[in-house]
């Protein structure tokens, strides 16, 4: 068993030291781990040490083998510890040999992407999952769902909205969910109650009419309507889920009667940061991968959602929706889609391999290496003397190029929109 460790060990150190108290808690507790489940005769039965995608069945497994609640707690951290690190190092084993095609760059970085994106919705979805059923028992409890928000395979946080429905078992639900985001924030991943906090509602979970309540209060801001809209259960109750679909993120695509406000309200404010961040220089000594262009693209397809009623979560998806509903603009959705993929797998990289930051610091020193790795990593190698870093930060900046362009044609059709003529819909709709 110490042998696949010192393996994982070898490869993580190839990432950012953030990485290293995964490291540290397995040491702690693996061998421990193991023992527990020989002893129970349960060791076949988990994935140790390749990935797993019986996430939530396999945590159980390990929960039973410890002798009390501390112990079982931290069995659960420890095997959640070990499939988040192998799936990291097997998304980047997954990214070089897809990359041994260099022509198709373009589909690796979407496949890895996915990768981690998918990975990382089973691996959270699995773990909350568990904890919630363990802290809960038998206790009557409402039928809860619990929905991400904003980008999945984010490694420092995880933006959350909790929906309950009824009033049976709350404080017994509340009491499990608390312990629940505290064992995730200790050994997993920060848990962001974004919603609730942005609403100032009592507690990390509300009902649907709590959350309609809080929205219908003054003017929304657009950036967490941005959020509801990419909303993907978690784990819980469907119903639930489907019912604030329906219920509260359904008002951003009405575009008549009570809904209609909803809906202008929150593309007009898009429109705005739309604005806000085309007149912005795009500064050359340093990338802010979401104001550069990752805020601009997102901001494009979430205006295409609601005003074409796509109901889908999935970016490439939705892209793949517009160019069918707007085949005028298909090739503004390819180009927008190839450049918000590359500067996705960027940013992600660059997070993997340093820290968990938004801005690189093009003239530092020791962001010159880690730049390397990324590019690296993304299929460049010294040509002619010009470094890899040199020559993903020429394409970087024609990716962002790409973006606003696009952006700023869209934005006429926008305004258009908004304006009530129908020049938008012919041009943005066939």
């Amino acid at each position: 068993m110490d042998t696949p460790f010192l393996r994982l060990r070898g490869r993580i150190d190839e990432l950012g030291k953030h990485h290293r108290r995964f490291l540290v808690f397995i040491a702690r507790h693996m061998r421990n781990l193991v023992d527990r489940l020989e002893v129970q005769g349960t060791l076949d039965r988990v994935k140790l040490w390749s990935l797993s995608t019986s996430i939530e069945e396999e945590l159980r497994i390990v929960a039973a083998a410890g002798r009390e609640e501390r112990e079982s707690l931290d069995f659960m951290a420890c095997y959640y510890a070990m499939q988040f690190l192998q799936s990291n190092v097997i998304a980047l084993d997954k990214l070089a040999l897809d990359l041994a095609d260099p022509e198709h760059l373009d589909v690796a970085c979407r496949g890895f992407i996915q990768f981690q994106d998918r990975a990382a919705h089973r691996l959270h979805g699995g773990y909350m999952a568990a904890l919630m059923e363990r802290f809960l028992g038998d206790a009557p409890h409402p039928e809860y769902a619990v929905c991400v928000v904003g980008t999945r395979f984010d490694q420092d946080d995880l933006d959350l909205g909790v929906i309950h429905e009824g009033e049976e078992g709350l404080a017994a639900f509340k009491k499990a969910l608390t312990r629940t985001v505290n064992e995730m924030f200790r050994h997993a991943i920060q848990p962001h109650l974004y919603i609730s906090e942005h609403l100032s509602l009592s507690g990390y979970s509300a009902t649907l009419d709590e959350y309609r309540s809080g929205l219908s209060k003054g003017t929304q801001d657009f950036v967490m309507t941005s959020e509801l809209l990419s909303a993907q259960l978690l784990t819980g109750s469907e119903e639930v889920f489907a019912g604030f679909q329906e219920k509260i993120v359904g008002r951003y695509y009405q575009r008549s009667g009570l809904g209609l406000r909803f809906h202008e309200g929150y593309l007009r404010g898009l429109l705005g940061d739309m604005q806000a961040l085309l007149v912005r220089d795009v500064h050359r000594d340093r990338l802010n991968f979401k104001q550069d262009g990752l805020r601009l693209a997102k901001g494009l397809l979430h205006a295409g959602k609601v005003i074409h009623g796509i109901r889908m979560a999935d970016p490439f998806a939705v892209c793949e929706a517009l160019r069918e509903k707007v085949p005028r603009r298909a090739e503004d959705f390819n180009l927008l889609e190839s450049a918000m993929v590359m500067i996705e797998v960027f940013r992600h990289l660059y997070q993997l391999f340093s820290v968990q930051e938004e801005v690189v610091e093009v003239a530092a020193g020791a962001e010159g290496a880690v730049l390397d790795q990324v590019a690296m990593a993304m299929g460049y190698s010294t040509r002619g003397g010009v470094r890899p870093r040199d020559q993903i930060l020429v394409h970087y900046y024609a990716w962002v190029h790409d973006i606003r362009t696009v952006a700023n044609r869209m934005f006429d059709d926008l305004t258009r929109y908004l304006r009530g003529t129908s020049l938008f819909t012919s041009s943005f709709v066939d």
